[in-house]
Parts: structure tokens; C-alpha cells; sequence
């Protein structure tokens, strides 16, 4: 059945052995407008709807052959509870009978004798219920292919714009070695490759985002040793703490062992983390501290600084695409406002998260909780 497919006018089945219980049941539409098929077996019922559409079924469950349930478990099988609403009728009462017609996949329960008026009241929610999820279905099918439509944009509009500022690269690196007796030549080219570096950068974290976004990122799962990344993190980090003369301390729990996770995606997150703690910290301190927890099944990175500290306001920003901290500090932007936005995505991708506990003029602390085995 085609969700997008209702009836103008409500369609209903009702399902009963008995024909006085069929008239009842119908007797309580007797006021609406909707259209009602009847049926008296369930062997019935699975042929109706195999050629017309129901908006909801009222099915009764001590019928012949096949009984309600039996009838419930078949029409799962094609139909899901939103394509097929079925509200069980009966006269079984009990607790273990109303379970048991929940967990076949009943929509909703009532006994008998019934109330008309509580039939319709029913069937109406049933109705509306249904009508929302499938407005709700039809939004989130518009929605990811606007989005879809989206990352493909980004990823070709990046690509036809990487191969240009490859060249200007290029030709502006050709330009700084030819006149390097020049300085105003090399000046001026200087800051033409810093742009060009820059706006790389940008394109980059966006295809980044669009394949994260695109389901399209792989991880490869491998085990490695989480000394030996943060012995190689340490190193690629030198310069970049160096660069305002900090001092780079790292704390790490004894015999940190191994992780089954993405060593190159676990790389990228704390390097975006430490670039981003040397970028806001001058003459101070930014420490590694890697523990344990959760018996050791999930490890926690924390990267920590004595910087210029982020506004509670600001926190709430912090992992939005382009969001640049440095912006509304009245300092002068360095980098795309990508890289946190990236990181975040990439934990989740690897089964984490990160958090982030920080104080105006005293410092940051952002901390990446992961599991110490990717499934």
C-alpha cells in the first residue's frame, strides 16, 4: 500500500462473525460520512485488502478459521500499523489477551459491549494519528532530499573550485621563488597563497560535512596502539603549540592498552581540538589527558587549556557549521568555523560525543568520550 495514498472520505473494514455485532459497530459511524465495508471471516479480510485501500480496521478476535490474532499477524506482514490501522473488538478482557494483541500489532484494544460514541472516538484518533505520520513521513522524505540535494552541490561546486585555486597555488608559489629578491612580490604572494590555503581549508571541512551528512564517510576499523596516536599527535601538535609559545602537557591513565576504532578519524577530531586550544592560549598550558571509564569499555580525551575561555552563550554555538569563536571575541578569524562542527560529527560516527565545560578568561576543556570498541 502506498502511504501517500488516503481515501478522500474514510474508508472502513469492520471484521466480525456475528452480523449483529458488524451492525453495532457500524452503527456508530451512523453520524459521519464514512465508508464502510464489512467482513465476516478473516480469510475475508485478507482478500479485501488486497484490492481496496481501508483507512482503519476494526477486527473482532473469537471468529472461525482463522481468529483475530492469526488475521493480525498476516496483515503485518504487508501492512504496517501506519498503512493499516487495526483497533481489536472483543470480548476478551483479560490482561494476558490485550498484551498479546499489542504485541501482533494492534494499533488499539476495546472489549465488549462497547459504547458507539467510544468506537468512533477511536477510530478518529487512529484516523488523525495516521494522518499526521504520514505528513510527518512526507516531510522527512522532502527533507533529506533537499539535504541529499544539497551535499551534492557542495561536493561538486568543491571540486570544480579546488582545481583553480590549485593552479593559483601554484603559479603564486612560482611567482614567490622567481622574485625572491622582490618583497613586495613575495608579500603580495605570501597572502595569495594564505588565502588559497584558507579557502582550501573551507572546501575541504564542506566535503567533509557533505559525506558525513550524505552517509558517505567510511571508517576503517582497525586496532592500534593509543599511545602511538598520541605519540604522533604530539608530534604534528609542536609547531602549532610553539607557534604562541605554549607548553603542551600530557597525562595519560597506565597501560591505556588498545582501541578497535578509526586511528586516522580519532587523529583528525584531536588535532582539530588541540589547534583550535593553541589558537585561543597565549603563554600557557594546553594538556592531553586520556582515562578510562565504564570498566574501561569507553575511553575520554580531554584536551584542556589556559585560553581566553568561551561564554555560556557561545557554548551553545560552539558546534554549528562556521561558527567562529574568535568572531565574537574581537580577535582576528584564522580558521573556517568548520572544524568543531566536523569533530562532533565524527565522534558520533565512531559511537561518541563531545562536550565542552569552559570559563571566560580562565580556559576550555573539551572532552571526546568514545568506546574503546566501534561496532
Amino acid at each position: 500500500m502506498d502511504l501517500l495514498q488516503t481515501t478522500p472520505i474514510p474508508h472502513i473494514l469492520i471484521a466480525d462473525d456475528m452480523a449483529t455485532n458488524r451492525a453495532l459497530l457500524a452503527f456508530a459511524f451512523k453520524s459521519t460520512n464514512f465508508k464502510i465495508s464489512e467482513a465476516s471471516t478473516g480469510e475475508e479480510v485478507l482478500e479485501l485488502v488486497k484490492h481496496q485501500t481501508f483507512d482503519c480496521l476494526l477486527l473482532d478476535q473469537l471468529m472461525p478459521n482463522l481468529t483475530g490474532y492469526e488475521t493480525l499477524i498476516k496483515l503485518r506482514e504487508n501492512f504496517s500499523p501506519l498503512e493499516l490501522p487495526v483497533i481489536m473488538v472483543t470480548a476478551l478482557y483479560d490482561a494476558k489477551n490485550i498484551v498479546t494483541a499489542f504485541k501482533n500489532g494492534a494499533n488499539d484494544y476495546v472489549t465488549k459491549p462497547f459504547e458507539p460514541i467510544v468506537i468512533l472516538a477511536r477510530v478518529q484518533l487512529q484516523l488523525e494519528r495516521r494522518r499526521t505520520e504520514i505528513k510527518l513521513k512526507i516531510a522527512k522524505e522532502e527533507a533529506e532530499k533537499a539535504n541529499q540535494a544539497k551535499s551534492t552541490f557542495i561536493s561538486a561546486a568543491s571540486h570544480e573550485l579546488k582545481t583553480p585555486l590549485n593552479s593559483i597555488l601554484s603559479f603564486s608559489q612560482l611567482l614567490e621563488m622567481e622574485f625572491d629578491d622582490n618583497k613586495n612580490v613575495v608579500d603580495s604572494t605570501q597572502k595569495i597563497i594564505s588565502s588559497s590555503y584558507h579557502v582550501l581549508d573551507i572546501i575541504d571541512g564542506l566535503l567533509n560535512l557533505a559525506k558525513i551528512e550524505a552517509g558517505k564517510v567510511e571508517l576503517t576499523i582497525n586496532n592500534f596502539s593509543i599511545s602511538s596516536v598520541l605519540s604522533e599527535l604530539t608530534a604534528y601538535s609542536q609547531p602549532l603549540i610553539a607557534k604562541n609559545t605554549n607548553h603542551l602537557k600530557v597525562i595519560c591513565a597506565d597501560e591505556i592498552g588498545e582501541m578497535q576504532s578509526d586511528s586516522y578519524r580519532l587523529t583528525q577530531i584531536l588535532f582539530n581540538l588541540i589547534s583550535n586550544a593553541a589558537k585561543f592560549t597565549v603563554n600557557g598550558t594546553i594538556s592531553i589527558i586520556i582515562d578510562t571509564f565504564d570498566e574501561g569499555r569507553y575511553l575520554c580525551f580531554s584536551v584542556k587549556d589556559t585560553g581566553v575561555g568561551i561564554s555560556q552563550a557561545n557554548q551553545q554555538k560552539l558546534f554549528s557549521n562556521f561558527f567562529k569563536a574568535e568572531e565574537s571575541l574581537h580577535l582576528n578569524p584564522q580558521g573556517t568555523g568548520l572544524g568543531l562542527s566536523l569533530s562532533l560529527q565524527l565522534a558520533r560516527l565512531l559511537g561518541g560525543n563531545i562536550s565542552v565545560k569552559s570559563t571566560l578568561g580562565e580556559g576550555s576543556e573539551f572532552i571526546v568520550t568514545l568506546p574503546r570498541i566501534v561496532k
